[in-house]
């Protein structure tokens, strides 16, 4: 069938590393195809390619259009989840934090979403926030091997030393380059 063809050439261009190019063969095959965005592959491979493509503004508007067609639940979901990792990967920590778990959706999206929202209180240095978020992922779900590690992180945190970044201005003015070296 049609649909099969156009990803099927989208996943050469992804092999390929050409992601903006994938994402539009994806998103064409799935607006030619409206049927398949119930298909949770089909969606989570355009959302992947979109990812893939490092173009933020892409991302942003696929998210804006899946959310205002509403074209399933599965496409809202993943839209949802994926515009939460944008915001990670744009250091966006309280945006993700704030947008809270995903309601409706599939248990790995759901667990992801846990995931992420445990990384970002990471990043926000809320070392008991963050521990308490990787503990609620079941220890038998597919993300065990990093929860483990994780809480181990979120335990260790308190106890990180932390340069003080005024202190290595301070260091820099003085001596150029030392700041540098009180920062290592």
């Amino acid at each position: 069938d049609d649909f099969k063809r156009i990803t099927a050439f989208a996943d050469v261009l992804t092999e390929q590393k050409r992601f903006k190019d994938a994402a539009t063969e994806h998103y064409r095959a799935l607006i030619y195809y409206p049927e398949y965005w119930r298909d949770e592959s089909a969606v989570k491979s355009l959302f992947q390619s979109t990812e893939r493509s490092d173009d933020s503004d892409a991302m942003v508007h696929l998210i804006n259009q899946v959310a205002v067609r509403q074209y399933s639940p599965i496409a809202v979901c993943y839209g949802e989840y994926f515009k939460r990792r944008l915001w990670y990967k744009s250091e966006k920590y309280k945006d993700v934090v704030q947008a809270g778990g995903l309601k409706d959706c599939m248990s790995e999206v759901q667990l992801e979403n846990i995931y992420l929202m445990g990384l970002s209180y990471l990043r926000l240095r809320q070392w008991q926030l963050s521990e308490e978020i990787f503990q609620s992922i079941p220890q038998d779900a597919f993300l065990d091997p990093l929860r483990s590690k994780a809480i181990e992180v979120a335990k260790n945190g308190r106890n990180i030393p932390f340069k003080n970044p005024r202190l290595g201005g301070v260091f820099s003015m003085i001596v150029p380059g030392c700041g540098y070296f009180y920062a290592k």
